[in-house]
């Protein structure tokens, strides 16, 4: 049977070569078609050549298949790109021409957006089907898109734009100071969500603390300042959102008394921390924390204790700029509770968690603050009736789901369960086991939010291993090992996107390893610091900023001063 397509073929092809000479008669206006609404190119050097002018197709190409734009392999300069061919009606598909976009910020899904918001990666190029981007910058969130051209200069985008996040590469060690007094000790970084980053610690033996800030948009730290009231020691921190920073403090006194201590300043200013005393930390007082929610509302809790059998919890909140009466959060005055931890909420409904140890046995109780009514919601009540044996952990997901993960005993037993507890506004939830052994206690138990993620981590006595709960999963994931060996101590941190940090130290050595949140894969583990040099665990600390830059500080020896200075390693 003979085809009829060469006839129809031949056909159109008359129609338009008689359509050509007549638009392009002598004495004759028109247009070789591609005005301001048609997509065509300007015919410029920068569009690679002229499209052919003698056609007058409206139509532009049909690109490949929904999602068959794909970027693979990035590295910290590059990413490959593929996707399918494209078709259309008149320009045979090895005269198609492609060039792609990519752009940091700024849609790529029409042409429109397309040229006003990306870069050309390359010249225009028939029969494209693959292409390495390169001169990207590394660890940053790009998107990408491809626009396909005819030969009359109509253009098309893939419909799938897709996106990729160049692979971060960690800095060189970076002095953060050079002070000729005391080691460094309590370090402690906070960050804000615009990617600001501040590190804090203390000195000792004369307890004066520092700090140093980098902004969003620096590479380094700027200079060191000092904190404010000297003899402050062991701070918690929290950024308001913005730029404006709070912290609580203990500060003791040359009579060996201790204030409580409410700091608050603008690090990027490079401003004194101002504090001012709201209450009084006993000889046994050992924990405090600060949390300040979006509308800006602060709370700070302590305890304050004269003995180690008689020790009592505090919060004040401050509303605007009044600081409200002392609040007593233990059941009374004549108790033994310690170490009050706050689990922070935006909305001000703050969970304070703290260790009872009333009984034969010490547990975890937990009061809810109600931020609309300025009161704790109901009485004291205790998470789980096993005996702690070991620090809890805890966090909030971005959702706002309050999560604490509780190293315990059983009763009578000599079995050991790590459990998650979780509030989701209203209750706790029954403790979930995520691991449990008979023989010995688990270390140090860490909990990190990323998002809607989070992961629990924990020393097994051999190596450090965790589970996480995914965005959308009401199910706890398989257990995975996160460091092989057993190490002296480790921290976890999280950003919003859903990575996880992890840093560890063992036999004066630091160490650090990422989780990416789009596949949740642990990286390579770097080598922070190789070296015989202790590092103490309270000089060590970490974190994630919202631009995915992971912040470490720790020490190192100084031989000159014979003291240990606070350094930093940072990765983007």
């Amino acid at each position: 049977m003979t085809s009829i397509l060469p006839n129809r073929f031949t056909m159109r092809l008359r129609a338009l070569l008689a359509l050509s000479l007549l638009v392009h008669a002598p004495g004759c206006g028109g247009s070789s078609g591609g005005g301001p609404d048609s997509g065509a190119g300007d015919g410029g050097a920068d569009d690679g050549g002229s499209p052919d002018e003698g056609l007058t197709d409206g139509t532009p190409p049909e690109p490949g298949a929904t999602g068959a734009l794909t970027a693979d392999n990035p590295t910290s300069s590059t990413v490959d790109l593929s996707w399918t061919a494209a078709t259309d009606d008149t320009t045979a598909a090895t005269s198609l021409q492609y060039r792609v976009y990519f752009a940091e910020d700024g849609a790529l899904d029409t042409v429109a957006n397309v040229l006003a918001n990306g870069v050309a990666a390359n010249d225009w190029t028939d029969d494209l089907g693959s292409l390495t981007v390169t001169g990207l910058t590394l660890g940053t969130d790009y998107g990408f898109n491809v626009v396909v051209r005819d030969a009359a200069g109509n253009m098309a985008v893939y419909g799938g734009a897709t996106s990729a996040t160049t692979d971060g590469a960690w800095g060189a060690e970076e002095p953060l100071e050079d002070y000729d007094a005391g080691s460094v000790y309590y370090s402690t970084l906070a960050t804000n969500g615009r990617g600001d980053v501040l590190a804090r610690w203390d000195r000792q033996p004369t307890w004066e603390a520092h700090y140093v800030t980098r902004p969003t948009d620096a590479s380094e730290f700027g200079e060191l300042l000092p904190w404010g009231t000297a003899g402050t020691y062991t701070a918690r921190l929290g950024y308001d959102g913005d730029d404006s920073l709070a912290s609580v403090t203990l500060r003791r006194n040359m009579d060996d008394s201790r204030d409580i201590l409410f700091g608050e300043g603008t690090p990027s200013g490079g401003a004194t921390f101002e504090e001012v005393a709201l209450g009084i930390g006993g000889d046994y007082a050992f924990g405090r924390d600060v949390c300040v929610s979006a509308t800006g509302d602060v709370m700070v809790v302590w305890d304050e204790g004269t003995s180690s059998t008689m020790r009592v919890i505090w919060a004040r909140v401050r509303t605007g700029t009044s600081w409200g009466a002392p609040l007593l959060v233990s059941p009374s005055a004549d108790i033994d509770v310690e170490r009050p931890q706050l689990v922070c909420d935006p909305g001000g409904d703050h969970v304070v968690l703290y260790r009872d140890n009333q009984g034969s046995e010490t547990a975890l109780a937990q009061r809810v603050y109600d931020a609309s009514s300025g009161a704790f919601m109901a009485a004291a009540s205790t998470l789980s009736t096993d005996a702690l044996n070991g620090s809890p952990a805890f966090g909030r997901s971005a959702d706002g789901r309050a999560f604490v993960a509780v190293p315990e005993y059983a009763d009578g037993t000599a079995t050991s369960t790590i459990r998650v507890y979780t509030h989701d506004g209203s209750a706790w939830s029954a403790g979930v086991p995520l691991a449990s052994r008979t023989t010995g206690s688990y270390g140090a138990v860490r909990l990190a939010t990323a998002g809607d993620d989070v992961l629990v981590a924990w020393s097994d006595g051999a190596a450090i291993v965790g589970r996480r709960l995914v965005a959308g999963s009401s199910t706890w994931g398989a257990e995975e090992t996160i460091e092989g060996s057993l190490s002296f101590a480790y921290l976890l941190s999280g950003d919003a996107r859903g990575d996880f940090l992890a840093v560890w130290a063992a036999s004066g050595s630091i160490y650090a390893r990422i989780s990416d949140g789009d596949d949740g894969q642990w990286g390579t583990t770097e080598t922070l610091k190789d070296g015989g040099e202790s590092v103490g665990s309270e000089s060590l600390a970490c974190i994630l900023d919202v631009r995915r830059r992971a912040t470490v500080v720790y020490t190192v020896w100084n031989p000159t001063e014979s003291n240990f200075n606070a350094v930093a390693r940072t990765y983007r």
